[in-house]
């Protein structure tokens, strides 16, 4: 290898390098550290999309029960909450009966439990016992306190797509 493609090829790496980092090269003391903070982003991201791929699920007949992970299972709770709630002026409400059947018999008491309890972890869901009568425990959603509500289109409208 000559000089001048040394040099072009150290160019091409410096262009790159800068071209990937978040800010002004002028932020940074050396190249190195630039490169150290693209591999700690890059890292970030692989973990954020691993993250969305485990809570997205497209297509939820395709996955067997023992193949979903919680936050799937918490996902498609709160999705059956937010279809029901579009159909019904708004709100919907869960019981442990309807989250067990959501999941063809597959969940034990408890999980069904814990599994409501962590749906209702977002705004505008709940998980409480009705007033007055001692009901059963649920797990509600009331459309109007959801401040994520286009997510649900975004999975749904996916699915949708796919199927064409």
């Amino acid at each position: 290898m000559n000089d001048a493609s040394e040099a072009l090829d150290h160019a091409a790496f410096r262009q790159l390098v800068w071209g990937l980092v978040d800010g002004d090269s002028s932020e940074y003391d050396t190249i190195v550290e630039a490169v150290h903070e693209i591999v700690e982003e890059n890292q970030q991201l692989r973990e954020r999309v691993a993250e969305l791929e485990g809570l997205v699920d497209p297509d939820p007949g395709a996955t067997d029960y023992q193949q979903l992970t919680k936050p799937q299972k918490v996902s498609r709770v709160r999705s059956a909450l937010v279809e029901e709630a579009e159909k019904r002026g708004g709100r919907a409400a869960l019981q442990y009966d309807d989250v067990k059947w959501l999941f063809d018999g597959y969940p034990s008491a408890g999980h069904c439990y814990d599994l409501m309890e962590r749906a209702a972890d977002l705004d505008g869901f709940a998980y409480d016992r009705p007033s007055g009568d001692g009901g059963q425990k649920r797990v509600r959603v009331n459309l109007d306190g959801v401040n994520d509500l286009e997510r649900f289109h975004a999975v749904n409208n996916g699915s949708a797509e796919e199927d064409r």
